[in-house]
């Protein structure tokens, strides 16, 4: 979390908005993984029908003890709806604050939200299949 203090996080009023939605990720870890939602997110659909969602898989190849991946059920890799398993959140928490710390001593940059960092993520990782 102290690492969070190089991120760009724009500022007040929102920087401690922003710094909570890295937060979030570390918090879903904690109690064990499963599902976060932004509060403007309302799902219309029964869970049966969730696989119908345009989403994103993150899987840990080099990593067998994460046991469910990451999945991202929104097409531009938008974190408003996830599930996942405890290592998966942690992992991803770890990969978004580096990803903005890669932006501390960019003058361009004034905010590196987790939403950014994850985007940043996801087009590497589409680079790469």
């Amino acid at each position: 979390i102290a690492k969070l203090e190089h991120v760009p996080l724009g500022s007040y009023p929102t920087k401690e908005y922003d710094k909570l939605c890295y937060i979030r990720w570390l918090a879903i870890a904690a109690v064990g993984g499963g599902w976060i939602a932004d509060f403007d997110v309302f799902p219309l659909h029964h869970l049966d029908h969730i696989h119908s969602l345009p989403a994103t898989t993150w899987k840990d190849y080099d990593n067998p003890a994460i046991d469910r991946p990451l999945v991202v059920y929104e097409a531009n890799a938008v974190p408003c709806l996830v599930s996942g398993s405890a290592q998966a959140y942690t992992k991803m928490a770890h990969a978004i604050v580096q990803q903005g710390l890669k932006y501390k001593e960019d003058e361009n940059v004034s905010l590196m939200s987790d939403m950014m960092s994850f985007q940043s993520i996801a087009k590497k990782n589409d680079k790469n299949n």
